[in-house]
């Protein structure tokens, strides 16, 4: 399973002492502090300059969205911070070497969009590019354009005098940094979270160290491996153009990988992959991401982890992993009550999942029954009109309605709304270290017993040992992709395929069964979808004349 949510460069915009200290003791959430504190400055600008408290509060959330430097991130910092004696916490790519430890000081700069030192922002021109301009002003042969120095030349300012830069200089530091977002809700980095099986993870949790590290190792590599193929395959992009109408491929900067063994919920074994948004374009030029290729990216991206880890497990564990009856991968033939028991975290997403879409349907009703006067808001706050709060919430309610609708029309949950679940229900109270939740797992009353558990899927394992056919994996494949879509593309159809490939199957043959897919005569005769190709218009509806070969 893969999530992937953004980190912005002033979302744990610096909070006070007092709140940080309630935040790590669990009792507020670090967005509860952030809310308190612009309450407080909001009183005090009252109280000082004699304005109302609705001027004061935009005041004092203007200054909290102002706040940037490398205080802006210890709120999320704080969580990827990691204080196990494994290295949990370690380097993929770009600030040090693979597998290497991230200390906290690296972590922050790379949350703000720094380099691994904190010398320099990722986006900042190529260190040759910076050496020119620091030429153009005169300065020695030696110097280096960091620190004060380069966020002065950054602001267009000459580093020594302080002074506007002027002619060629100032034309090649604005063409540096042109068009280039460094304020606080710019988004630095992307948390694509890769989440282990349940049953794997439940193994991890209550095995030995020797079956846990083995364990975690194989997720780990999944995941590396995942992230690695991302990168040559080419699906990350950045835009160019005027209108953004260009994408090119681009390589991210900076990677680490965090692993975790500890949940409240029961959900232990995950690793948030930080990769910056600052990449390299295949044109040589550092922007950030086009974040609609990052998530478009996704389900191929899980697809590979799951895919791959299943392929690992099977050869170095004897286990099988594989999709089940609701499509999720679980190991086969793992205690389903030992899974339900350990899925407390997966129930209390559902469960809020269920209460937001009551309330969208209260939403819906409550809009209908004055649809005009809510689109007039709408329209009204659009258009730059003040709104009192009242029409402006009508305005905001309108816009859902509009989403619900959508949702409703697909027959898909949107993925915001379940992220937003997800978000809603987590706990505010502070997690276990690994250690401490080891210790936990040890000692519980119920653990189960792991022994028996890693028997008994290792012989319904011995018992499947049926090679699969290549035909039969492409019709899964053809299947899964046209289950629920008007409109097929390339990639969904190489999606389903790692969705559905056998664990027993080197990863080695895909190429030669994904030709076999898109040549299969299943998908030359199909008529009641369309297939749109790279470059290609969709062929329509139930035309008569099969679409083309990718």
């Amino acid at each position: 399973m893969l999530s992937i949510s953004t980190i912005k460069a002033g979302q744990a915009a610096a909070l006070s002492d007092y709140y940080s200290a309630k935040v790590s003791a669990g009792e507020l959430t670090p967005e509860q502090a952030i809310e308190r504190q612009v309450a407080d400055r909001a009183a005090e600008i009252a109280e000082g300059r004699g304005l109302s408290d609705e001027d004061a509060m935009a005041l004092a959330k203007r200054e909290q969205l102002m706040k940037s430097g490398l205080a802006a991130t210890q709120g999320a910092g704080a969580y990827y911070k990691s204080a196990e004696e494994k290295p949990r916490l370690v380097w993929i790519k770009g600030g040090g070497p693979k597998g290497a430890r991230v200390t906290d000081e690296q972590l922050l700069a790379h949350l703000q969009g720094f380099t691994a030192d904190g010398s320099r922002r990722l986006l900042d021109a190529h260190p040759k590019r910076l050496q020119a301009i620091a030429r153009e002003l005169g300065m020695a042969d030696d110097a280096v354009m960091e620190g004060p120095a380069l966020a002065a030349v950054r602001e267009g300012l000459h580093p020594e005098t302080g002074a506007p830069l002027e002619g060629r200089a100032a034309k090649m530091a604005r063409a540096a940094w042109a068009a280039k977002d460094h304020s606080d809700t710019q988004v630095t980095t992307y948390d694509l979270t890769f989440s282990a099986p349940k049953g794997l993870s439940v193994l991890a949790g209550f095995g030995d160290e020797k079956l846990r590290e083995r364990i975690i190792g194989l997720h780990e590599q999944a995941a590396d491996a995942a992230m690695e193929w991302a990168e040559t395959a080419d699906i990350f992009a950045v835009s160019r153009g005027h209108a953004r109408e260009i994408a090119l491929g681009a390589t991210p900067l900076q990677t680490m990988r965090k692993t975790e063994l500890s949940s409240r919920a029961g959900d232990p074994l995950i690793s948030h992959v930080l990769m910056s948004a600052a990449a390299v374009g295949d044109d040589g030029r550092r922007t950030t991401l086009d974040g609609r290729s990052v998530y478009h990216a996704s389900r191929v991206i899980r697809s590979r982890y799951e895919a791959t880890l299943a392929t690992l497990v099977q050869e170095e564990m004897g286990i099988t992993i594989a999709l089940n009856e609701a499509g999720v991968r679980e190991v086969v033939g793992f205690d389903e009550g030992v899974l339900e028991q350990y899925s407390k975290r997966s129930a209390e997403v559902a469960e809020k999942l269920a209460e937001l879409q009551r309330a969208d349907r209260l939403l819906v009703t409550r809009v209908e029954s004055d649809r005009l006067g809510y689109e007039e808001a709408a329209e009204r706050r659009d258009a730059g009109v003040p709104l009192d709060a009242e029409q402006a919430q009508m305005a905001d309610d309108w816009d859902r309605y509009e989403q619900v609708l959508r949702e409703w029309a697909s027959g898909r949950v949107a993925t915001s709304t379940r992220q937003k679940a997800s978000l809603e229900s987590r706990s505010t109270k502070g997690e276990l270290s690994e250690q401490e939740q080891l210790r936990v797992w040890a000692t519980a009353a119920d653990r189960p017993d792991v022994a028996r558990l890693l028997g008994d899927v290792r012989r319904v394992t011995q018992g499947q040992r049926q090679a699969a056919t290549v035909e039969s994996v492409v019709a899964a494949a053809l299947a899964r992709a046209t289950s629920d879509a008007s409109v097929i593309r390339q990639k969904d159809l190489v999606a389903s395929l790692h969705e559905v490939w056998p664990a027993a199957w080197p990863m080695e043959n895909l190429l030669t069964v994904q030709q076999a897919l898109m040549q299969s005569e299943e998908l030359l005769q199909l008529t009641e979808h369309t297939l749109l190709q790279p470059g290609a218009g969709p062929v329509a509806r139930g035309s008569s004349s099969p679409p083309a070969r990718p």
